[in-house]
């Protein structure tokens, strides 16, 4: 066995091991409740985004990089 334990205390190092991960989990959701309520699916479009009938476009914003420094400056 690793380290040079013997199979009894490996098998008890496991035990508690699994056993402390279960009990921090069952602490841990019963602190945070989950939401377990299942959202309804959106209807899908069946009519286009404008008169025309084509999709319309967003504006896209250009952000400089971090970093980045003017030339001007």
């Amino acid at each position: 066995m690793p380290l040079g334990w013997t199979t009894p205390q490996y098998a008890s190092l496991v035990a508690i091991s699994l056993g402390s991960m279960l009990f921090g989990s069952t602490i841990v959701h019963n602190f945070y409740k989950p939401d377990l309520s299942i959202p309804e699916t959106p209807e899908k479009r069946t009519t286009c985004d404008n008169e025309s009938g084509t999709k319309k476009k967003l504006p896209i914003a250009i952000v400089k990089p971090r970093g980045h420094r003017d030339e001007d400056a």
